[in-house]
């Protein structure tokens, strides 16, 4: 699988499982996108955390990069059960 990002007159290629995952329910040999680029973290929402990725984000029509897994979370003892 080959990712190619252009854009600002650059041009990045990750290699693939080593610096970028993709997924996709298109079967299909290619695929092209051309639209703004929007990173939202992990892409949660958890309002009990004060945590929201998307806020004030504008992703109508853009492509999302997420990052993987979950983020990072210090839970206070008093949360913990």
């Amino acid at each position: 699988m080959k990712l190619t990002l252009t854009g600002h007159g650059r041009t990045l290629e990750p290699k693939f499982q080593d610096e970028f995952v993709a997924w996709s329910k298109r079967v299909t040999e290619n695929s092209a996108i051309d639209a703004d680029l929007v990173f939202v973290g992990y892409g949660v929402q958890a309002p009990e955390f004060q945590w929201d990725d998307f806020k004030d984000a504008d992703v109508k029509g853009k492509v999302l990069l997420v990052l993987v897994n979950d983020r990072p979370c210090q839970i206070r003892r008093s949360q913990q059960t």
